[in-house]
C-alpha cells in the first residue's frame, strides 16, 4: 500500500467549484477527529478557523466533495463540525473504472492550500493521478510513501490484505451493535465471496486476540491467575 499526500492551490481549486471563493475567507482546517474512511468518502470532525465571523459555513458543501456540513460548536472565529466528502464528486474521480483509493487523514485547509492524503495500492494511486492529469487539475505531489504501521501499532501483526479489510468492515459498521453492514454486503464491496470475506476476518481476529493475550501473559502470567 502506499500513501500519497498531494497539495492543490485555491486557485486550482476554483476551477472546478465555482464556490471555492468562499474558501477566501477561512483561514485554516484541520481534522482533529475521523470517524470513517472508505473508497466512498471521508466522515470527520474538523476544526474551522474563520476570517469572516459572519461566513455560513454550510455555504461549503459542494466544494472539493464536500456533501455534509453541521455545526457543532460555534465561537467567534473558531467552528467545530461535522463534515462529510465524496469521493465521486471530486473531479478526479468522475467517469468510468473510479480509482480505488481512500481519501484519509491528514487533510487540511492552510494559506490558500489544500491538502489531500491518498491510501491504495500503487496502480490505483497511478490510475488516480493520470486521471487528475487528464481533468486538467494541477497539484503538487508532497509526498509518495509506503502506508506501514508502527511496529507499535496493534496493526502491525496484521498482512496488508487484512488490515485493509479488517479497516473496511470496522469503518462500515460490521463491528456495531446493531451491524450496519453484513458479511454479504461487505463482500461485495470488496468483489470477494462471502466466505473468503469471513476467512480473513476470523484470521485477523485470531492474530489481534493472539497478539492481545500473548502481551497480557508478558505482564501477568495466566498460571498466577490459575492460582
Amino acid at each position: 500500500m502506499r500513501r500519497l499526500v498531494v497539495e492543490i492551490s485555491q486557485d486550482e481549486i476554483s476551477k472546478f467549484s465555482p464556490s471555492a471563493e468562499l474558501l477566501e475567507k477561512i483561514e485554516s482546517l484541520e481534522i482533529i477527529y475521523h470517524l470513517r474512511f472508505d473508497k466512498d468518502g471521508f466522515a470527520g470532525i474538523c476544526r474551522i478557523k474563520v476570517k469572516d465571523p459572519n461566513l455560513d459555513l454550510r455555504r461549503l458543501v459542494g466544494v472539493g466533495g464536500l456533501v455534509r456540513l453541521e455545526l457543532l460548536s460555534d465561537e467567534k472565529d473558531e467552528h467545530i463540525v461535522y463534515m462529510e466528502t465524496r469521493t465521486r464528486n471530486m473531479a478526479w474521480f468522475r467517469g468510468p473504472d473510479i480509482p480505488e483509493v481512500y481519501l484519509c487523514p491528514p487533510i487540511e485547509f492552510k494559506d490558500r492550500k489544500l491538502k489531500l492524503t491518498f491510501v491504495g495500492n500503487l496502480n490505483e494511486i497511478k490510475k488516480l493521478l493520470a486521471r487528475a492529469e487528464k481533468v486538467g487539475q494541477k497539484f503538487k505531489i508532497l509526498s509518495m510513501t509506503d502506508a506501514r504501521f508502527s511496529p507499535d501499532s496493534i496493526l502491525h501483526v496484521l498482512t496488508e490484505k487484512q488490515r485493509r479489510i479488517l479497516s473496511l468492515a470496522y469503518t462500515n459498521g460490521y463491528y456495531d451493535v446493531p451491524r450496519k453492514i453484513d458479511s454479504e454486503e461487505l463482500a461485495q464491496m470488496l468483489k470477494i465471496v462471502k466466505s473468503t470475506l469471513v476467512e480473513h476476518l476470523r484470521k485477523a481476529e485470531k492474530r489481534l486476540i493472539t497478539d492481545i493475550m500473548g502481551k497480557e501473559e508478558e505482564a501477568f502470567p495466566l498460571s498466577l491467575i490459575r492460582r
